[in-house]
């Protein structure tokens, strides 16, 4: 997966499975999917912050706040690629 589009769409089935609690299927969907997002569209680019939010979810619903706040942080960052 190299398309921002498909990186979406597999952020988007990743939040689905948090919300269903399926958290081992979730994480590497949402792990990858912010990858690529982040390099291709940017840290602030609002796919990527909500891509950073569902990896926020997936952490705090799964018992990790550590992990949580590591993407947490990106958040706040102003960094852009283009």
């Amino acid at each position: 997966m190299s398309n921002w589009l498909v990186a979406e769409a597999e952020s988007a089935l990743g939040g689905c499975l948090v919300a269903l609690r399926r958290f081992d299927e979730a994480e590497p969907l949402l792990t990858d999917s912010y990858t690529i997002l982040k390099n291709r569209r940017a840290i602030q680019d609002t796919y990527t912050r909500l891509a950073t939010t569902r990896l926020v979810n997936l952490y705090q619903a799964w018992g990790k706040p550590e992990r949580a706040a590591q993407y947490r942080k990106n958040k706040g960052k102003n960094r852009f690629r283009r």
